[in-house]
């Protein structure tokens, strides 16, 4: 039984969104005490939309979950968001945004746009795995 629960994980793709390297690091580490390998990370959302198109063009799938930050030099993680909504043409994978911005209007936005969750830096590893698996079991269950 073991084997299926690691195939399941093997197969399930991330895709870290930010521009700093730290954090980076950080949220990978994290993805992989879950047991998670199969990562790819940007630094801006630019290369998040360039990442997410060119997946959707490779796989039927998408990717099983994106973590993003907002805050982000070329396009934002507000753009990113928008343009995952408006296109039909990339899969929609789970989001949680990870970022310092706390004003109601935008964590309200990001909602509209249909985050799964939404975590105020600093964080912790801990807290990052805990979301992670939450978001993941949400996903499975739809």
């Amino acid at each position: 039984m073991q084997k299926n629960t690691d195939s399941a994980r093997d197969s399930r793709k991330f895709l870290i969104v930010d521009d700093l390297p730290v954090m980076r690091k950080m949220l990978r580490i994290a993805l992989q005490n879950l047991g998670y390998r199969n990562i790819v990370e940007v630094a801006n959302g630019n290369g998040a939309i360039r990442e997410l198109e060119r997946y959707s063009r490779l796989s039927t799938e998408g990717y099983s979950l994106m973590l993003l930050d907002l805050n982000m030099p070329e396009k934002n993680g507000m753009e990113v968001l928008k343009f995952m909504r408006d296109s039909k043409s990339v899969h929609q994978p789970p989001v949680i945004v990870i970022t310092a911005e706390n004003a109601k209007e935008v964590v309200l936005k990001t909602m509209y746009y249909g985050v799964n969750e939404y975590m105020i830096k600093p964080i912790t590893q801990q807290e990052v795995m805990d979301k992670v698996k939450k978001v993941l079991a949400a996903s499975a269950s739809e």
